[in-house]
């Protein structure tokens, strides 16, 4: 794994908090996440991971705090406005059109950023089709970029599940994001459809595009992450090299549920 120079911050959380009626999910979470780098996000069941998550892609509004994305405000921002600026992610449990073909998947993420209208479409223009053809031929070169190249006609749904995982990864790929947010890509994979993730996570890095990542596997993160953040009870615990966490004894004490 290479090593990453944190210098330059993409993703700057500050105090954020997120309350739903009396359960506190988030309760002044502040982190960085710095360009280049495979930033893990763990911590134990309702630690609050998903609802950051919801935050940062704009489906939950913090009550509080402030988020900055290449230093930019965003943490007012909808979901289409946070795709715009260049953060795509995948969810906990699979989002496919089932009955699409794995392009037609990948086809949908790229229509995010697409330049032909609504009148272009109805008329059918030059541009349009041009534009049309420019993403199914994108849309290919990100199926085979994630080892799915001879899985195009394929309806999602007959996908072995590990393919369907790579597959959300591809789509969020068609957003063109800066920073990709995964939430659990290796959740249900078996150790050979684990590894194949971890080298896509690796080469995504390499391509220069930051990842934040959910994740259950320990193995996994220590594996492929530059740096860990841990939260518990909604709150910042700790963050360090995959090194550091392992030996710190708050987060053991939290994922053991013992006191040191």
């Amino acid at each position: 794994m290479t090593r990453i120079t944190h210098s330059t911050p993409l993703l700057e959380a500050s105090t954020l908090c997120k309350r739903f009626g009396g359960l506190t999910a988030l309760d002044g979470v502040s982190f960085t996440v710095y360009q280049g780098e495979i930033c893990g996000l763990i911590g134990p069941n309702g630690a609050g991971k998903t609802t950051l998550f919801n935050v940062i892609t704009g489906l939950y509004t913090a009550d509080s705090g402030r988020l900055l994305f290449a230093g930019q405000a965003i943490h007012h921002a909808q979901p289409y406005q946070i795709a715009q600026h260049g953060i795509a992610r995948t969810f906990q449990n699979i989002r496919l059109f089932g009955t699409m073909t794995a392009l037609e998947n990948v086809m949908v993420g790229h229509h995010a950023r697409a330049q032909s209208g609504v009148l272009g479409a109805i008329f059918n223009t030059t541009a349009t089709r041009q534009e049309e053809q420019q993403i199914r031929e994108t849309s290919q070169g990100l199926l085979t970029y994630c080892g799915l190249g001879n899985q195009a006609q394929t309806v999602a749904s007959q996908l072995p599940y590990g393919d369907q995982r790579r597959l959300e990864i591809a789509r969020a790929l068609a957003a063109q994001p800066r920073l990709l947010a995964l939430d659990e890509p290796a959740a249900g994979m078996n150790a050979t459809e684990t590894n194949t993730l971890r080298a896509l996570l690796e080469r995504i890095t390499s391509d220069g595009i930051t990842i934040l990542l959910i994740e259950h596997d320990m193995s996994l993160v220590m594996q492929v992450c530059h740096r860990v953040v841990v939260l518990d009870q909604g709150r910042h615990l700790a963050a360090g090299t995959p090194q550091e966490i392992q030996k710190n004894p708050a987060v053991i004490a939290a994922y053991l549920g013992s006191s040191v």
